[in-house]
């Protein structure tokens, strides 16, 4: 959000007390009134509506962003009881807005709040967060599993308040530009998020999974997944884990994206895993084992019954997000031996050449591999790792233009809209 330094900036002359206009709620309607009264009313309630709700939605952030600009907590402080009263008149307005008795009242409230807390400009995923909790303390927007709409990474159902499928329609732009803008926020966060952890490594994911545990700092990438259980879909959580093996034992130490929560839990609870463990083929307190294993971590740690399976289940967690961060691990393995051999042997350009960077920065025609490293979700519910493809340039009727040449199985997702095995699929180049 902007921030706003000066005081006589001319936007801030909406916070002085007598400056500010305090929106009124549209006329009420009245049983006398005739079909063509409420046509004329409640047209121009909604045009009120739809003007003023953004006004008082406006003058509160600037209000806000001006407070925090203030250099010192007495500023500040003397700034929130400057602007109290007007700041409650433009939060109760907002309020009686979206609970006006008249559907296509709180309809236009509603809408017109949620397009302006989605058009905002957001410095953080916190700030972005902070806003989609507002919506649904509103109940504007309501999480629902499977929900009619997606906003962010999350599905909701809009709330009661008379929004039809043209009002949804006109909201649709500003939802899936919301998502972007969010989802990009993520990325880049757990872009510097996964490099500061990296920065700590002193050992390599193969050394992790040595049959003897080799002391040191390891990132893991654990993959998300989505699963069927009886018929019903779930969906585990990836991201990436710095661990550090201390002795015999393995510590999670920091979780980064998806599965950052469950870490966190893990690190406040101190649950450990005996490097041991992870090559069992079962995790640990499996089966018939589970009230064992609960009444040993009763005995040896002095805890109760419900604390020690919820310690057990967590130790099981760990046991699994390890187990598929091997799997990945095999298989990044696996796909490097086929790019550097196989894909590498059929390239006859380098990606330097084929983008024309150096040199006389001409772009040179032939068959180059790309590799793209991080994971593309690309739409689809478990992201996509390890891209990497055959791309040939080729100068066609004159026009520059490249075309997939060929790309391994796990790529599809995200290049077979792309290719075409029979025919090639030429594409000018930008």
């Amino acid at each position: 959000m902007e921030k706003i330094e000066d005081f006589n900036d001319p936007k801030l002359k909406i916070l002085s007390g007598a400056g500010v206009r305090v929106p009124k709620l549209p006329k009420a309607l009245s049983k006398e009134d005739t079909p063509e009264d409420r046509v004329t009313l409640i047209t121009e309630g909604v045009r009120q509506i739809s003007n003023d709700v953004p006004e008082a939605f406006n003058y509160l952030r600037t209000l806000e962003s001006w407070i925090k600009g203030k250099k010192s907590a007495l500023e500040r402080k003397i700034a929130v009881r400057e602007t109290l009263q007007r700041k409650e008149e433009m939060e109760r307005y907002i309020e009686d807005c979206l609970f006006l008795e008249e559907e296509f009242f709180r309809a236009a409230a509603a809408k017109a709040y949620l397009k302006c807390s989605l058009e905002q400009t957001f410095a953080s995923t916190e700030e972005a967060h902070l806003m989609l909790a507002d919506l649904t303390k509103r109940k504007i927007l309501v999480p629902v599993s499977g929900g009619a709409i997606e906003v962010g990474f999350q599905r909701y159902n809009f709330g009661d308040f008379g929004l039809d499928s043209d009002d949804q329609e006109e909201i649709q732009s500003v939802i899936s530009n919301f998502s972007r803008s969010l989802k990009k926020l993520v990325r880049e966060q757990r872009e510097k998020s996964v490099e500061d952890i990296k920065r700590q490594v002193t050992r390599t994911p193969k050394e992790f999974f040595e049959k003897e545990p080799v002391p040191g700092k390891y990132v893991l990438t654990v993959p998300a997944e989505s699963y069927d259980r009886d018929g019903t879909p779930g969906w585990r959580a990836g991201g990436e884990i710095l661990f550090e093996v201390r002795g015999k034992e393995i510590i999670p130490v920091q979780g980064v994206g998806q599965i950052e929560a469950s870490i966190v839990s893990m690190v406040e609870k101190e649950i450990r895993l005996r490097h041991d463990q992870i090559h069992w083929d079962r995790h640990p307190g499996a089966g018939a084992a589970f009230p064992r294993t609960v009444n040993g971590m009763m005995a040896n740690l002095q805890i109760p019954k419900d604390e020690a399976e919820d310690r057990l289940r967590k130790i099981q967690s760990l046991w699994y997000m390890i187990r598929r961060a091997r799997e990945h691990s095999r298989d990044q393995e696996r796909l490097i031996k086929i790019r550097d051999e196989e894909y590498a042997s059929e390239a006859t350009i380098s990606p330097k050449e084929f983008f024309g960077i150096g040199g006389d920065g001409v772009r040179k025609d032939g068959v180059a591999l790309l590799v793209f490293e991080g994971a593309f979700n690309c739409g689809k519910a478990v992201p996509v790792y390890n891209i990497f493809l055959l791309v040939e340039r080729k100068r066609i009727d004159g026009t520059d233009s490249i075309r997939i040449v060929k790309y391994p199985e796990h790529c599809a997702p995200v290049l077979s809209p792309f290719f075409h095995e029979t025919q090639p699929k030429w594409y000018a180049s930008g």
